[in-house]
């Protein structure tokens, strides 16, 4: 599972998941920044070599 966020405490949450048992990736990254997400995309893809995303938007 690859976790992104703006703010580092993303690496807590991964951090908690993968003391569970869940594989994790914290990336801290601006997702309207283009660049960024594809460098996020790159990365999870490298580490988990496939890529499944969860999405939640705040209403």
């Amino acid at each position: 599972m690859a976790l992104t966020s703006t703010t580092e405490p993303v690496r807590l949450r991964a951090a908690e998941l993968a003391a569970v048992g869940i594989p994790a990736t914290a990336h801290v990254a601006d997702l309207t920044d283009s660049d960024q997400a594809a460098d996020l995309v790159a990365a999870a893809v490298a580490e988990q070599a496939r890529s499944r995303y969860w999405s939640t938007m705040p209403a």
